[in-house]
């Protein structure tokens, strides 16, 4: 997984575009949606105020943590080991939004990665605070990851370019307010919404954008690793 994504920035920038756009096929491979409200919940607000409260409170969470991409925000370590009511929910959501990325992209032909016949989940929470952003990265040790949005700040989304608190796909290498340094390279931007799902390939590259705001950005990230 590792060598696709250095692959795909290595052909943009040789200047072989349409060859990177075989590996990094955000059109086919990228996939957004609002999941359903689970069971036992009267509605995503409410699994989300759960999802939140058991975050915030969560005994693994500590700010800035070592040798992570986050910067100005806190980060936990696994998810679904507690015994909050809120954790096997949050099992199945996250385990059929894979599933049903494996039967959507993972036999598709610009899909690059290999699933494994047996695979595992492995979560953790990344909440921002006023400026916090993550920096270009991939997850080389899934074969699918995702983002689920469990709570955003109002000021998301309405800066004057639209970005502020998005998720950007595409670049490896940018600098700490969000502009690109390698300009011209294919890229798509997500924006979050509480309540959505976005999976991707795991060596899709991507960071997010620092925004303003006196509320937290939380989300819970995975990736699908073999067991």
């Amino acid at each position: 997984m590792p060598a696709l994504a250095n692959l795909a920035i290595a052909l943009q920038e040789a200047g072989r575009r349409e060859d990177a756009a075989a590996i990094f096929d955000f059109d086919r491979l990228l996939r957004l949606r609002v999941i359903e409200t689970p069971e036992g919940y009267a509605d995503l607000g409410a699994f989300n105020a759960a999802l939140r409260a058991y975050i915030l409170n969560h005994p693994t969470l500590i700010w800035d943590r070592p040798a992570k991409s986050t910067t100005l925000g806190s980060q936990t370590l696994e998810l679904l080991t507690g015994d909050d009511p809120v954790v096997p929910a949050l099992r199945r959501v996250l385990r059929g939004a894979v599933e049903d990325f494996v039967a959507q992209c993972a036999a598709r032909a610009s899909y690059r990665g290999v699933v494994p016949a047996h695979w595992r989940l492995v979560t953790w929470a990344v909440v921002l605070q006023s400026g916090g952003h993550q920096s270009p990265h991939t997850h080389p040790a899934g074969f699918a990851s995702g983002v689920y949005y469990v709570g955003l700040p109002d000021e998301v989304g309405r800066d004057a370019g639209g970005e502020a608190g998005c998720l950007r796909f595409g670049p490896s290498n940018t600098n700490v307010i969000g502009n690109r340094s390698q300009g011209g390279f294919l890229e798509r931007l997500a924006m979050p919404a509480e309540g959505l799902m976005v999976l991707f390939p795991s060596y899709f590259w991507h960071h997010t954008i620092p925004f303003t705001s006196d509320d937290y950005r939380i989300c819970i990230a995975f990736d699908a690793v073999a067991n």
